[in-house]
């Protein structure tokens, strides 16, 4: 063995002795790829840098532009009519309201759906269910509400409870029937279902504030020809805030939360089936949080902080499920 040891290592320039060299491959690191992230897209614009190497990414810039335009011009139409004191601008108003947010929704997440595989006539068409799907939604909370007339609260609850486990079966059914295979194309069916129910609501709601009771009969309603008639145009302005942007916003991040669990939950995504239990307490939360914007509390200073509570939840429990979904792309 020992004589074996010397051959092997010693320094002869014998041709039988042959001297080989071996190679070591180092382990070659690989660096973690960077998440992406609804802040990344947001502050890191069209492109993304890690490790010298470009990324692109989408752009909410549309989205964004698209809201801030309806927005100038509502504003711009409101001023109008208080001016002229006509409320035939008041009730265009009213309808350029209930765009603001599914129009620039709409815009927002075909940004992100970098597939580009869903066609026009399919966005319109899950808009047309979306409005379908508010009178079904309008007319079952109206039947509540009189059935349960003596107990106000609960009925309250119910139709919170009914609407967004409405909303929620018919996003899955209708994911099931579409069968894409992207999911924020499916998101983005979603947001179209809930932006054809979110443009009714808002119009309906605001458009309801500028009827008055016609004296002597209540049965009939009238629209009073100037803004002067109106019983109050200061508290007009915050129901504007209060239905033209408060509860749009908690519609909107409620559709974004029912639009990613609907869709993970539809996607085979083994992950997504590891997860459901995860992905129901997300529409739980959701239910919570409908049920207390809907509360109204006596106590002045509550009635401050339950929307801020509120529209704070909201927008963390759909920026989560956002973000998940945009790990799994």
């Amino acid at each position: 063995m020992n004589n074996d040891y010397l051959r092997v290592n010693s320094k002869s320039d014998d041709a039988e002795i042959v001297d080989s060299e071996f190679d070591v491959a180092k382990p070659e690191i690989v660096p973690e790829k960077k998440k992406v992230t609804f802040m990344t897209i947001l502050f890191s614009g069209k492109k993304s840098r890690a490790d010298g190497i470009s990324v692109d990414l989408p752009s909410f810039k549309g989205g964004f532009t698209v809201f801030l335009s309806i927005a100038l011009m509502s504003l711009v139409m409101l001023l109008v009519a208080i001016l002229s004191k006509n409320t035939t601008f008041l009730i265009v108003d009213t309808f350029l309201i209930s765009l603001m947010f599914p129009l620039s929704g709409i815009v927002m997440f075909s940004d992100l759906n970098l597939r580009k595989d869903l066609k026009i006539h399919e966005i319109i068409c899950a808009i047309v269910v979306g409005v379908f799907a508010f009178i079904i939604v309008y007319f079952v909370e109206n039947y509540i509400s009189s059935v349960l007339r003596d107990y106000s609260t609960f009925a309250n609850i119910l139709n919170a409870i009914t609407n967004d486990l409405f909303f929620f079966v018919l996003c899955v059914i209708y994911l099931r029937v579409a069968r894409k295979a992207d999911i924020f194309t499916e998101i983005l069916i979603c947001i179209c279902i809930y932006s054809g129910y979110m443009m009714f609501w808002t119009a309906t709601g605001l458009v309801s504030e500028l009827f008055v009771a016609v004296p002597g009969n209540k049965t009939i309603f009238a629209i009073p020809s100037e803004v002067s008639k109106v019983n109050d145009l200061g508290s007009y302005m915050g129901i504007i805030l209060q239905k033209g942007v408060y509860f749009p916003f908690l519609i909107y991040c409620k559709a974004v939360i029912t639009a990613g669990v609907a869709s993970l939950l539809t996607l085979p995504f083994r992950a997504a089936k590891e997860k459901n239990k995860t992905f129901y307490l997300f529409i739980l939360i959701e239910i919570l949080l409908h049920i207390l914007s809907d509360y109204n509390p006596l106590t002045p200073s509550f009635k401050a902080i339950v929307p801020i509570i509120c529209a704070a939840a909201s927008f963390f429990c759909a920026l989560r499920i956002l973000n998940y979904a945009l790990s799994v792309k």
